[in-house]
């Protein structure tokens, strides 16, 4: 049995040797694959890293360019209000004028839009009365009316005609002027 026993044990250790050359031969496939796994996973990484990198220097970029367009929005609105703050000083200068300086821009106003059987209403502020206009050329030659009650507006006239209204209150005045002196005023301030 000896000769039996020891071709047994001469089967189990080349078995042993296949098996553990096959066991190394699969630790390092297994190896290889595992560093090519992680040569991968690296390499992945550091391109996820470039992406995210670039993302974020893209995200920085569209948050500065639109902080800086809110920057302008905030400037424009402001120069805006500051504009419409003189256009309002304006309107408050006109209405505190000295009354012959406010009857003389009204005549003017008048004089340059008066049309045939006018109807002139005065503003409810009192600076000018029917009075005031008893001599004024502009009455006789148009066969203008003076309204006995005043309008709802502070400054300035209305002539109310037959064909058309023509608003002359200083409010008026001054809002049909604003587009034209906006940019003036602009650039004087700002």
């Amino acid at each position: 049995m000896e000769g039996k026993e020891a071709i047994i044990n001469k089967i189990l250790e080349d078995a042993k040797v296949k098996a553990d050359e096959k066991v190394q031969k699969a630790q390092s496939i297994a190896h290889s694959k595992i560093q090519s796994a992680n040569d991968w996973a690296s390499n992945y990484l550091d391109a996820q890293r470039e992406i995210l990198e670039k993302d974020c220097a893209d995200l920085i970029e569209r948050r500065k360019t639109v902080a800086n367009l809110d920057v302008r929005k905030h400037m424009l609105e402001t120069k805006q209000e500051v504009i419409s703050q003189v256009f309002a000083k304006a309107l408050a200068t006109l209405r505190a004028l000295k009354k012959e300086d406010y009857l003389n821009l009204v005549l003017r106003l008048i004089s340059e839009n008066v049309d045939k059987d006018d109807q002139l209403v005065l503003s409810k502020d009192g600076v000018l009365s029917v009075e005031d206009f008893a001599g004024a050329d502009f009455i006789k030659e148009n066969n203008v009316t003076i309204s006995e009650t005043p309008g709802d507006f502070f400054g300035g006239v209305m002539l109310i005609g037959k064909s058309c209204d023509k608003d002359l209150t200083f409010e008026a005045v001054v809002e049909s002027k604003k587009d034209l002196l906006a940019s003036e005023v602009a650039k004087r301030l700002f």
